[in-house]
């Protein structure tokens, strides 16, 4: 596969939100930074990479870190697993050994549902979440971007 700013490429080849060419050889697979990309007959696929030297460690819950930064961190690697998988199977598999992951990390199983489903509230997705419905999310997820709270200035008030 072949990932280049600089080469000339077919429409074929070039992704209409990258300014990257990728071509994929045939029953080939490659890792680009966090990324799997899997060509298997001539259909694109992808999840997340995983480095061979891979520990399952993230900031533990029991930590002195506030609050705002533990639930961040399972909603940011929930979302990112979203947005990297692109078959319902590969995403469970993901999504479980994320959970795994933050459980070894004496994340209580309560939390981590909530900010799991704190990803489904921001993209106002009510269905479960199936096989079917799952390239929607999908959609939901890679196009929009996470609205955050933004910081309300005011102006000083004048002292007569």
């Amino acid at each position: 596969m072949l990932l280049s700013s600089n080469v000339r490429c077919d429409s074929r080849d070039r992704d209409r939100n990258s300014p990257l060419c990728f071509h994929c050889d045939r029953d080939r697979d490659r890792e680009q930074k966090d990324l799997h990309m899997e060509n298997r007959d001539d259909i694109f696929f992808t999840s997340v990479y995983h480095k061979p030297s891979y520990e399952p460690y993230y900031l533990p819950f029991h930590s002195i870190h506030p609050l705002h930064m533990k639930q961040n961190i399972p909603f940011t690697m929930f979302l990112r697993r979203t947005r990297y998988c692109s078959t319902f199977q590969s995403f469970i598999q993901e999504r479980d050994h994320l959970r795994m992951a933050l459980l070894l990390n004496e994340y209580p199983i309560k939390f981590i549902d909530q900010r799991f489903n704190r990803v489904f509230e921001k993209f106002n997705i009510i269905q479960p979440l199936t096989s079917i419905n799952y390239s929607r999310f999908i959609k939901l997820t890679s196009q929009t971007t996470v609205i955050q709270k933004t910081k309300k200035y005011y102006r000083p008030l004048r002292c007569l």
